[in-house]
């Protein structure tokens, strides 16, 4: 019997191939999960006002954190196009990705749009209300196409739901992406995504050039803002090629540390504003971000035991990577009504102490955050995980070395979030 090897020495025990690898769980994409719902925490939470010229600094650098949304494509395109890739000879190929994506992801959803905007606005004596842009349009949110209105009008509307246009550009990715992968070769799907990658931009250049829309539009509309999806599926494809993964991973690391800087520059151009408005940013930033973001999740999934896959091993972060989808569901919503809370019963609370609004920010992001763990921890054990339990009869037949179904591992916890 032959046994197929990595490196010179055979040494009587098979080892995995780069796919096999890949389809083990990898603890530490809990973590880089982890990492994104808190920079996205760090950068809505960021709503005390009264900052002085000091305070707004700090609280600049704070509204940085949406770039925990292009984490969250990147994780999200590498994922999905990796289980995508690997049941991809499975008879029923579409069902099993179609019903699983639905099982982890739209009982939350329309479970919180059904309770928040159509339930309790009903109930006398509540005082809650429907948001205005879910009164305006609720079609589009039922319909996960809520960032095409958004993008329309080039406005980020001042409610309780407007940051669901990520979930809908996730929603619109995963649509079409399994055609797409299941229609093209391995290489084909490469060039598909360098072509994608590269007309994204190109296509943010023209609409900011010629005015076509808002310039906050590109940041919201999907064809624009397919650069994380796009990159992580390029280094799931790339990742099970023969080239190996500590290869990519090396590569990877080079490519991530050439983005930071090219991303510096980026921030230099614009008067280090972290905003998404900045031109820099839109057209050029939102590539190298995704860039980053793919070299720090090869080497994390490549190295698990080195200096990054340990950092992202911790269990906090894994905690906070865990229930990801449901904290980014009701985060908003809860810091909305912590706020009006605090302001009615505790406003002292708010108020900058020593000149500076920061002591205030710090309480409030504190308090939000953990409950908004909280909340997604009982929607988790209460609600969701009894979906979840359902995808057993969408099982794909491909299997880990272990015997175990690669896509239960992934997508357990991944979200549909960002």
């Amino acid at each position: 019997m032959v046994l197929r090897m990595w490196g010179p020495k055979a040494t009587g025990v098979a080892q995995s191939t780069p796919a096999d690898r890949l389809r083990r769980h990898h603890p530490g994409l809990d973590g880089l999960r982890g990492l994104a719902i808190l920079l996205v925490l760090l950068c809505h939470f960021s709503v005390i006002p009264g900052a002085s010229e000091n305070d707004a600094f700090v609280l600049k650098i704070f509204h940085g954190g949406w770039c925990g949304v292009e984490l969250f494509f990147v994780l999200s395109g590498f994922l999905i196009t990796g289980i995508l890739i690997d049941s991809k000879s499975d008879s029923h190929f579409f069902r099993n990705f179609y019903a699983r994506r639905a099982l982890r992801i739209f009982p939350l959803y329309y479970g919180f749009l059904l309770i928040y905007c159509v339930v309790l606005p009903r109930i006398p004596g509540l005082g809650v209300t429907a948001p205005a842009d879910y009164i305006a349009r609720p079609f589009w949110f039922w319909t996960h196409l809520s960032n095409i209105p958004m993008a329309l009008e080039g406005v980020l509307p001042n409610s309780r739901l407007p940051f669901f246009w990520t979930l809908a550009i996730e929603e619109q990715f995963y649509l079409v992406w399994p055609l797409v992968v299941w229609l093209l070769s391995r290489l084909a799907l490469r060039v598909a995504c360098v072509t994608l990658l590269l007309g994204c931009m190109c296509l943010r250049f023209w609409v900011l050039n010629e005015q076509a829309l808002h310039p906050f539009s590109v940041y919201v509309f999907a064809l624009t803002h397919l650069d994380g999806l796009v990159m992580g599926a390029l280094i799931a494809s790339l990742a099970r090629s023969r080239w190996g993964l500590d290869i990519l991973a090396g590569m990877g690391r080079f490519a991530g540390v050439l983005a930071v800087v090219a991303l510096l520059g980026v921030l230099y151009l614009s008067g280090w504003d972290t905003d998404t408005n900045s031109r820099p940013m839109q057209t050029v930033g939102f590539t190298l971000m995704a860039v980053m973001f793919a070299g720090l999740l090869l080497d994390v999934v490549a190295r698990p035991q080195a200096l990054m896959g340990n950092v992202f091993n911790h269990s906090w972060l894994r905690l906070f990577g865990r229930y990801s989808y449901a904290i980014y569901i009701y985060h908003n919503f809860i810091a909305g009504g912590c706020k009006s809370w605090l302001d009615a019963h505790f406003p002292s609370l708010l108020r900058p102490v020593l000149g500076s609004i920061l002591p205030a920010q710090f309480l409030f992001t504190g308090i939000c955050t953990a409950l908004s763990l909280a909340a997604a921890w009982v929607s988790w054990h209460v609600f969701e995980s009894h979906f979840l339990k359902l995808k057993k009869f969408f099982s794909n037949r491909t299997k880990t070395l272990n015997g175990v179904e690669p896509s239960i591992l992934i997508s357990q916890t991944s979200s549909g979030n960002g």
